[in-house]
C-alpha cells in the first residue's frame, strides 16, 4: 500500500513545514487561528463565505457505508459545506462506499 505524501505547501517551509506549524509535530494542539488558516471555505452567495467541514470515513467491509455517507449530506443544513473522503477496504462482493444505492444523476436530492 502506498500513502500520499503529507500535504506540505511551500508557504509553510519558513516555519519548519506544515507538521511543525500545526502542533509542533503532534506535541501540542493547533490553535484556532492555525486551524482556520489551513481550512477551506465555500461561497454560498455574493456576501456569504463559510468554512467547510471535512469528514473522513474509514470503512472496513462495511456494507452500510454508502448509507452513512448519504446521511451526512442529507442531515446537513448546508451540504455544500461538507467534504467527505473515504478509505474503503473491501473484498470482492462487498458494497463500495463510493457506490450509492441511487446515483446522484438519477436523484440529486437522495
Amino acid at each position: 500500500m502506498s500513502v500520499p505524501k503529507f500535504w506540505d505547501p511551500p508557504e509553510y517551509q519558513n516555519v519548519g513545514g506544515m507538521r511543525n506549524f500545526v502542533g509542533k509535530h503532534g506535541n501540542i494542539l493547533m490553535t484556532k487561528s492555525e486551524a482556520l488558516s489551513i481550512g477551506s471555505t465555500v461561497k454560498l452567495d455574493c456576501d456569504t463565505e463559510l468554512e467547510t467541514t471535512f469528514v473522513a470515513i474509514s470503512s472496513y467491509h462495511n456494507n452500510e457505508c454508502p448509507n452513512m455517507a448519504q446521511l451526512i449530506f442529507s442531515r446537513a443544513n448546508c451540504p455544500q459545506r461538507i467534504h467527505v473522503t473515504v478509505a474503503d477496504q473491501v473484498d470482492e462482493g462487498d458494497v463500495k462506499c463510493s457506490k450509492p444505492k441511487v446515483p446522484c444523476e438519477e436523484d440529486p436530492t437522495h
